[in-house]
């Protein structure tokens, strides 16, 4: 005869090494267990301010070494030349057309790429 309580107890541990055969494993509730390690907390939205703020900061800097570089006449000369460009020159020079930032930048970089 056999007890229904063992046979019970037959599959659930059958079906916990079945389980251990695959790679899974179980942990207790409140248990620091490997889930704790490699779980992944998900994010609500990543917000695009950071790499906004990163990519015009680089705009920036990159404008104001070539400005440094080249020399303010020389920069404002070739600002010119795009100016009376296409569409697309046109939008290129009113993107790199110097503002305050980049001559405080420029001023920086002197010392360095002066």
């Amino acid at each position: 005869m056999s007890d229904p309580q063992m046979r019970e107890f037959g599959s659930r541990v059958r079906r916990i090494q079945k389980s251990h055969r695959k790679g899974r494993g179980f942990e207790a509730a409140g248990a620091v267990g490997r889930s704790y390690y490699t779980k992944r907390e998900k994010t609500k939205g990543r917000s695009l301010l950071r790499p906004t703020i990163t990519v015009v900061l680089l705009f920036v800097t990159f404008k104001a070494a070539i400005l440094t570089m080249d020399g303010r006449d020389v920069y404002l000369e070739r600002l010119e030349q795009l100016k009376n460009g296409g569409t697309v020159s046109q939008g290129a020079a009113h993107l790199l057309a110097v503002d305050p930032f980049t001559e405080l930048m420029s001023i920086w970089f002197q010392p360095i790429l002066g």
